[in-house]
């Protein structure tokens, strides 16, 4: 059985819609759908979820900036099924894809794999919505919580994943329902969220680096920490997660 993770930040619509997905999904193989609250501040994901059964809810107690990967941390030390599946909330998954990857996991039989989608029409894959066991996305040693703030840990991740593990890309679509996240930078690395009609635009990919660099001092200092724990495999079981006050709601 599989147990289906998002994190949430003031987005109520998007929100509801991702229930609407997880209702229409065979509970006999998706048993549990965990939400993480990151902090907000303006509409919580508890005045969101009206009926909670097979939902849980953790909330973050502090609006620690962009803390999606220790929300996913959170998310996975709760997670009581064999298999946990990543996806963002502004991803539609629909009843077809969801079968599609139940089959491939029954049907392949090898060990270390996890899996993706592709979306869009380009066919590219799904980033950062995945599929894994997990007691292979905890030998990992999960996100990389240095990050918090800096939108990198999901690259970090991948990487130690691909030292160990195969990745199967299944020809099923996984949706989005914007074009990318909106946010700004706040000096000290703390993300900001703007309205809806911002695009994401990746720091390293701006044509001002160097108002990166401002707005997160250490960001090279925490990439060489990160680096170097990459290397070296036999440190990542000392990792510490969910480096924040955190309850759970239901």
């Amino acid at each position: 059985m599989i147990t289906l993770v998002t994190t949430y930040y003031n987005e109520p619509d998007y929100l509801q819609k991702f229930i609407e997905d997880f209702n229409q999904h065979n509970k006999s193989l998706i048993k549990r759908l965990i939400v993480v609250d990151d902090g907000s501040q303006k509409i919580s994901a508890k005045d969101v979820i009206i009926h909670h059964d097979n939902i849980s809810l953790f909330v973050v107690d502090e609006d620690l900036g962009f803390n999606s990967h220790g929300a996913r941390n959170l998310a996975a030390k709760h997670v009581e099924t064999d298999w946990i599946f990543f996806a963002d909330i502004d991803v539609h998954i629909p009843p077809n894809t969801m079968n599609n990857l139940v089959k491939s996991i029954f049907n392949n039989k090898s060990e270390n794999i996890y899996y993706t989608f592709i979306s869009g029409k380009r066919k590219k894959q799904s980033r950062n919505v995945f599929c894994i066991k997990q007691k292979d996305f905890w030998k990992s040693g999960g996100y990389d919580e240095e990050y918090v703030g800096i939108h990198h840990g999901d690259v970090r991740l991948f990487q130690k994943l691909n030292l160990y593990m195969d990745l199967k890309i299944i020809d099923s679509f996984a949706n989005y329902r914007r074009i990318g996240r909106k946010f700004v930078y706040k000096r000290g690395g703390i993300t900001e969220y703007d309205d809806e009609q911002m695009i994401i635009l990746h720091p390293e990919n701006r044509p001002d680096k160097g108002l990166y660099v401002s707005s997160v001092p250490n960001i090279d200092e925490v990439n060489t920490l990160v680096e170097d724990r990459i290397k070296h495999p036999e440190t990542w079981k000392d990792m510490k997660v969910c480096n924040f006050k955190w309850h759970q709601e239901f």
